[in-house]
């Protein structure tokens, strides 16, 4: 099994998880750059069968990085707790 960037584009978080059975969460991020040289990023959060999605439009590339990874922490504390 693999991943391509269809998978990935799309946002296919069933394909991306069977690629590697053994991950408990999942976070895949689509960056596009836009005319103003700002970026666009769509991501996805995966964990225990649960997904939420979030966008952010027009920020630099460290913005974008910085969001979703605190974003999934975020998320990931909140289920943590109601489990």
């Amino acid at each position: 099994m693999h991943v391509n960037f269809a998978d990935v584009e799309n946002k296919n978080i069933q394909q991306l998880k069977a690629t590697a059975p053994s991950v408990d969460a999942v976070l895949c991020g689509v960056l596009s750059v836009t005319e103003n040289g700002y970026w666009n990023i769509d991501w996805v959060f995966d964990w225990k069968d649960r997904s939420q999605a979030w966008s952010l439009q027009d920020v630099s590339f460290d913005t974008a990085l910085k969001d979703g990874l605190h974003t999934a922490v975020e998320i990931f504390s909140r289920q943590s707790e109601s489990d």
